[in-house]
């Protein structure tokens, strides 16, 4: 009889280990089909890249802060898919903002102005290569 407590210790113990596993497995699933979703809606706006059309980046940039938006609302608990989660939002944001800030300055034809957004933007996707290897890398590991 002094076993069967024991075991049924180390049961609810598997139990809950495995069903964290699970949680966080399907954290990982919803951050990465959102990231995931705004780069196919991007790739399909900016299928042609010498795309001219100042209507396609603001389209773009909608469709950032949407993914922002959907992202920001991940009811995310655990902390470093919390990290990536925030570090996605900003720079989605980041994204979207000197998109516009493009398209404007674009539009008004100043070269200074496309220019800055031009640098903003390298800045802002820049990131984006080690945030995305940073949250594989962390949810393959789980």
């Amino acid at each position: 009889m002094h076993g069967l407590p024991y075991v049924v210790f180390i049961a609810a113990l598997s139990a809950l280990t495995s069903s964290c596993a699970a949680s966080r497995l399907l954290q990982c699933n919803n951050l990465v089909a959102i990231a995931n979703g705004a780069t196919a809606e991007i790739e399909i706006l900016t299928e042609d890249q010498n795309t001219q059309d100042p209507l396609i980046w603001l389209q773009a940039a909608d469709t950032l802060d949407k993914a922002a938006q959907d992202m920001q609302t991940l009811g995310l608990d655990d902390p470093q898919l919390q990290q990536y989660q925030g570090e996605f939002v900003t720079m989605y944001t980041e994204i979207a903002k000197a998109t516009r800030a493009y398209s404007q300055s674009y539009k008004e034809l100043n070269r200074e102005g496309v220019d800055v957004a031009k640098v903003k933007l390298e800045q802002a996707v820049q990131r984006e290569t080690d945030l995305v290897d940073g949250v594989n890398t962390y949810c393959a590991a789980n």
